[in-house]
């Protein structure tokens, strides 16, 4: 290569001292302007034709790209930077066997080995590929992520086969799927084989009805691919999915989910979205309703999973499903550890959270721990609530025949939302833990199932039940709820305006309450099994608010509003101190001391003692 010389009228020193270039001159001095001149052409003709024909390409005067071709395929050829799988399958009398970055579909970017002492594995395309030269190339990138399969993530594209191979392959290699941020269409469910979990980014919020947030406003056609986080949306009529049966008599015993985790071996779903493909808005920017919002048929739940220590962050379930949007099972299969301490954090699920146990008696299967913290539950809540399925709660939990294995279920800083009037539902289970959660039941009036306030409802087959600084506003049915349950409410700062909070003694302490629907009770006990043992302080709304205090059983004296008198509960029955415990000082007013009923004095003398 050569530069402009000084005879051809260069600019000089354009691009530093003694780096003349070229100039266009200037008829109005007189500059002229600079002439390439045969040597020079010549000189750039064949620095240019050299690295083509190093490249191994032959000259082809139609081509404007050559060069281009050309620098890239020595680059591939220092072997370092490949541009496809298959062009790692092409290598061959390679310099070195260092590490290769080869950009796979749609560019993600994996890092190769080669392994000379393995002659034997097989060419998978992901974790292992065989070169031309017989090398097996290993993936150095412990955990590919989809779009290494094949995946695009733009909504448009069907990424089910890259979903699908990527599951199979996470299932014999990393045991994890990650998921980078974008949408991923897929066109039926699947079943995470064992040991498999899934990660994205961060899960996209899908607002609950009535808020309507900018994810919610993406659901519409055109602008699905712009909704925020990692999002597996679920497409088409399942017509290929899975069906995961359960032993139970009920909707729960065959569901067609979008997930489905089988195993008791533990798994992790962390950030990402699970949706239900729909049109929110039509196309004028209007709501649209339960006919016409295309919503994909055939997913009954959302997801499913019958783990221990699942855990389940930054986890969103959205759509419209007749089951229920995440459902935690027992199996009930011989021989496998049961379905327990399942964890949700900071996750929302919509069309309910429901925990189900299997139906057979004589089993000893058992569903305990599910523990949730942070999270929200809304019922199905459609986008036009005339259209909502308001007979799924917000929770359910139920074991369908025993209650004692389906037990010590612990919600913590959740919020429960919906227009179902039973809000909450309990059937056989016991021990169940809510602690510092939001509530909020609203009514829509004339449409079945919701037009009365949301309630918690129990049955006579639940068990014990813990409320405390649960927020309200209306009446939570309370007072329903601990006349329903065999089981004790225990109830500490449960809000609602108009709840009631009541007990017979031992297991309800409560701390304010409608005083016309229902009497407060204090307990200080030291044996929480009997009614009769131990201090008991009772607010009697029937006797104008009595204040009775009661010990093992037996009233022992009270405080009548009424009279503004405080007495024993029996007459000339106790007493106001001791000869050795007396009280040193009495003040009254100007009425006199009354000391007894004057009809029973007998022997009466005069003293010198007055007043």
């Amino acid at each position: 290569m050569r530069r402009v010389p000084d005879s051809n009228y260069p600019v000089r020193d354009l691009f530093g001292k003694g780096k003349h270039g070229f100039g266009p001159g200037d008829k109005t001095n007189g500059t002229i302007a600079t002439i390439p001149g045969a040597a020079f052409m010549n000189a750039v003709q064949e620095e240019i034709a050299g690295v083509i024909e190093k490249a191994g390409l032959v000259l082809d005067s139609d081509s404007f790209s050559q060069l281009y071709d050309a620098i890239l395929k020595i680059t591939i050829k220092q072997k370092k930077i490949l541009i496809s799988i298959a062009e790692l399958r092409n290598l061959k009398d390679v310099e070195d066997y260092e590490l290769r970055q080869v950009f796979g579909a749609f560019g993600s970017i994996q890092n190769f080995y080669a392994d000379p002492n393995d002659t034997t594995s097989v060419d998978d395309g992901v974790s292992i590929v065989v070169s031309s030269d017989g090398m097996r190339w290993k993936n150095a990138t412990s955990t590919p992520d989809i779009k290494a399969f094949g995946a695009v993530g733009n909504y448009t594209a069907d990424d089910t086969e890259a979903f699908a191979a990527a599951l199979t392959w996470a299932a014999a290699n990393s045991r994890i799927v990650r998921v980078p941020a974008g949408v991923y269409r897929l066109t039926h469910g699947f079943k995470i084989p064992e040991g498999v979990s899934i990660i994205g980014e961060f899960s996209p919020r899908i607002a609950t009805f009535p808020q309507v947030d900018a994810n919610k406003r993406n659901f519409r056609q055109g602008n699905k691919h712009k909704i925020v986080g990692s999002v597996l949306m679920f497409s088409g009529g399942n017509s290929a999915g899975h069906t995961v049966v359960t032993t139970r008599n009920d909707k729960y015993a065959s569901v067609k989910p979008c997930l489905s985790y089988e195993y008791s071996t533990p798994n992790q779903m962390l950030g990402f979205a699970v949706l239900q493909d729909m049109d929110i808005y039509s196309p004028s920017n209007t709501l649209t309703n339960a006919s016409n919002d295309n919503r994909a048929t055939g997913y009954t739940a959302g997801y499913v999973t019958a783990s221990t220590l699942s855990r389940h962050e930054d986890f969103n379930v959205f759509g419209y499903f007749s089951v229920a949007g995440a459902i935690v099972y027992a199996r009930n299969i011989a021989g496998t550890v049961d379905s327990e301490y399942a964890a949700f954090d900071g996750s929302v699920i919509s069309s309910g959270l429901a925990i189900v146990g299997a139906s057979d008696a004589t089993s000893n299967v058992s569903l305990t721990g599910v523990m949730a913290s942070n999270s929200c539950f809304y019922g199905c809540d459609h986008h036009t609530r005339a259209d909502g399925d308001y007979t799924i709660p917000a929770l359910y939990i139920d074991g369908e025949v025993g209650q004692q294995g389906i037990r010590g279920h612990s919600f913590s800083a959740c919020q429960f939302r919906t227009y179902a009037n039973e809000a909450i539902k309990f059937g056989r289970c016991n021990d169940i833990n809510m602690s510092s959660c939001i509530t909020e039941f609203s009514t829509i009036s004339g449409v079945s199932n919701a037009d009365a306030h949301g309630k918690i409802v129990g049955s006579s087959k639940t068990g014990n039940i813990r409320l405390s600084g649960i927020a309200a506003v209306g009446d939570l049915g309370i007072k329903a709820l601990i006349a329903t349950v065999s089981g004790k409410v225990q109830v500490i700062g449960a809000g609602g305006f108009d709840d009631a909070y009541f007990g017979d003694g031992n297991h309800v302490v409560t701390l304010g309450g409608n005083k016309s629907l229902g009497d407060s009770i204090i307990t200080l006990t030291s044996d929480i099994a009997s009614t009769n043992n131990g201090w008991t302080i009772r607010r009697d709304g029937d006797q104008s608010d009595r204040l009775d205090f009661r010990y093992n059983g037996v009233w022992r004296f009270q405080y009548d509003l009424v009279q503004s008198s405080l007495k024993p509960a029996l007459g000339g029955q106790s007493k106001l101190g001791t000869a050795a415990e007396a009280w040193t000082e009495l003040y009254v007013g100007a009425t006199p001391i009354i000391t007894s009923d004057g009809r029973l004095k007998q022997d009466i003398i005069e003293t010198a003692i007055k007043h």
